[in-house]
């Protein structure tokens, strides 16, 4: 961290490569896509909307016990829950076409890429409260006010 710093400083704020994104996430195991939507999360808008999730990889044979609490998202790898508000299946390259946004959840689902039991109206909600933020910021350089 400190010589991304240092760079910036001498540099300037580096852009962000879309191609290592994508052979960052074709690489990254299912358990750091479920970390990362923990970090994207915002706990604000999750408070109240307790839920849980069964996330099924289709090709992996992995399943992951998702749960929303307290405005906090946990995972288990290799747990279902009992009777989870809503079930999602699908193919870690289907994962990996959505976070690279090369497809969008609705449109996986309609193309039958995706399979949704249960209250789709729970993954739609998880999904809403998501943020997005740039993954180029600013290490050090303050960023200037408007």
């Amino acid at each position: 961290m400190y010589l991304t710093g240092a760079t910036e400083l001498r540099n300037g704020k580096r852009p962000f490569s879309t191609n290592a994104a994508e052979d960052m996430v074709r690489a990254m195991e299912p358990s750091m896509f479920f970390d990362y939507l923990g970090v994207r999360l915002d706990s604000d808008k999750a408070q109240g909307h307790d839920m849980t999730l069964n996330w099924i990889l289709s090709d992996l044979k992995k399943p992951f016990a998702l749960t929303l609490r307290n405005g906090v998202l946990t995972y288990r790898e290799h747990l279902r829950h009992a009777k989870p508000d809503v079930t999602v299946t699908m193919s870690k390259a289907t994962l990996d076409r959505i976070s690279l946004s090369q497809v969008t959840l609705p449109v996986a689902v309609e193309a039958g890429d995706i399979k949704v039991e249960g209250d789709g109206q729970k993954l739609a909600d998880l999904i809403g409260m998501l943020t997005t933020f740039d993954p180029a910021f600013n290490v050090v350089t303050p960023i200037a006010k408007h």
